[in-house]
């Protein structure tokens, strides 16, 4: 029975090898996020590079991975200050871009210099305030884990408080909306590694270590959200061991991360999660789970879309999903009615390089990597003596983007060839959640 998911895994694989972006990967969103003072300015992260669109999804650009100052298997958090200053971790500091990415330079120099700067959060009620947290192995000694805070957009940055304790591990971090000294970061400790979440009361200064149960088959904690109002209540997913096909689990805390109650699961990755604006509501889900949402007051989860959602992003103009275009439709969506039906804003096609002039960082390191892309997605036809690209005359889908039945293929593939991808890429692929 166990080995049924890996064979679908080399059969899907063997399918679709054709489409594989330029590092190996699959097309897909796995972070959206919603520049603070401008609503109409998304910035997505993507396996194939960073896109953006700055008239609420009308027009997409890409930017490549080179030009941010990473490559390879790898998903950094993003995040977009009260200025329009975009922000990226990296495996060795922070980029950040005040032109809407056509130059990266680096920033925090003196915390996060050839540090792994794993997460980072602007925060909800006062977005010129962001802290980000590092995760760099030491060897046998441990993690250098250091929480860094800007209170400018991102501009410069300061330590907050002591390095936080060597053995710890961390995975994320996040702010209370109501009470911005409060502070939590999760992680792991120990062999066999053991959950914890790190909170403090002092912006960083000091910190309390709590536990928090991953369950026999469980890896690691994420910390998903705070409320909006109560500093105490805290949501939180385990991330369950996908070898062992063991579930993944949404968490709830509401007496500051003492203690920790089940909500829901999933039985695959459970990589999208989102808290209302009013916190009222939560949604989650995944490629093979739809999107659920419940009550944040009384957790009932009901299912309310099929669509398979890769990340969710809520904010006042409705649920956004990051979804699987074969065989959703699309790759970013976005409903106004709590997850029921959404609409799409973005598919694979609709993609063309942004504009910089060849003196950026942008301009001269993405024009050679766009043919690649270009052929992988479809954008844009192509020279037969190229590589060959995704018919982006293929049929569109007839049916509602929710509707998992839609008759979207490439050419010469079956809709149900994209079901088994499906299927195996549950198995075969770990997709990084910490910003989902």
């Amino acid at each position: 029975m166990k080995l049924a998911p890996v064979a679908a895994a080399v059969i899907a694989l063997g399918l679709w090898a054709g489409v594989a972006s330029a590092n190996g990967r699959f097309p897909f969103a796995n972070q959206l996020v919603v520049d603070p003072s401008d609503g109409k300015h998304i910035v997505l992260r993507t396996t194939y590079g960073v896109l953006q669109t700055f008239d609420a999804g009308a027009n997409w650009n890409w930017l490549c991975e080179t030009s941010v100052g990473y490559g390879g298997k790898f998903d950094p958090a993003i995040g977009v200050t009260k200025t329009g200053r975009i922000l990226v971790g990296l495996f060795d500091g922070m980029a950040s871009s005040t032109d809407r990415g056509c130059n990266f330079t680096k920033v925090g120099e003196s915390i996060f210099t050839k540090q792994y700067m794993i997460d980072l959060v602007v925060e909800q009620k006062d977005p010129a305030r962001v802290v980000a947290i590092t995760s760099t192995g030491l060897g046998d000694a441990g993690f250098h884990v250091a929480l860094g805070e800007s209170l400018d957009g991102g501009q410069t940055w300061k330590q907050a408080g002591a390095d936080l304790p060597k053995d710890f591990n961390s995975e994320t971090v996040e702010v209370a909306p109501s009470r911005s000294e409060r502070i939590y970061a999760s992680g792991i400790v120990g062999t066999p590694r053991t959950g914890v979440i790190q909170k403090s009361d002092d912006r960083g200064a000091t910190w309390e270590r709590l536990p928090i149960e991953l369950g026999k088959d469980g890896l690691a904690p994420y910390l998903a959200a705070v409320d909006p109002n109560n500093p105490d209540v805290v949501w939180a997913r385990i991330d369950g061991d996908a070898a062992l096909m063991a579930p993944d689990r949404l968490m709830v805390s509401r007496d500051g991360a003492k203690t920790w109650t089940e909500v829901g699961r999933t039985t695959a990755d459970m990589l999208g999660f989102a808290l209302s604006p009013d916190g009222s509501k939560v949604a989650f889900g995944g490629p093979l789970d739809g999107v659920w949402i419940a009550s944040t007051t009384d957790p009932k989860p009901t299912r309310v879309s099929s669509i398979g959602a890769r990340c969710l992003t809520w904010t006042p103009a409705g649920l956004y999903v990051c979804a699987t275009e074969y065989p959703d439709g699309f790759t970013v969506g976005l409903s106004t009615d709590e997850g029921k039906s959404f609409t799409p804003m973005y598919k694979l096609a609709n993609l063309s390089p942004l504009e910089c002039a060849a003196t950026t960082t942008t301009g001269s390191l993405c024009a050679k990597e766009w043919p690649a892309v270009q052929a992988t997605i479809g954008a844009v036809p192509i020279e037969e003596t190229g590589p060959q690209p995704v018919d982006s005359g293929a049929k569109k889908p007839t049916t509602p983007p929710n509707d998992t039945s839609c008759g979207c293929s490439l050419p010469g593939r079956t809709s149900g060839s994209f079901a088994a991808l499906a299927l195996a890429l549950a198995a075969f692929l770990r997709v990084a959640r910490r910003r989902c």
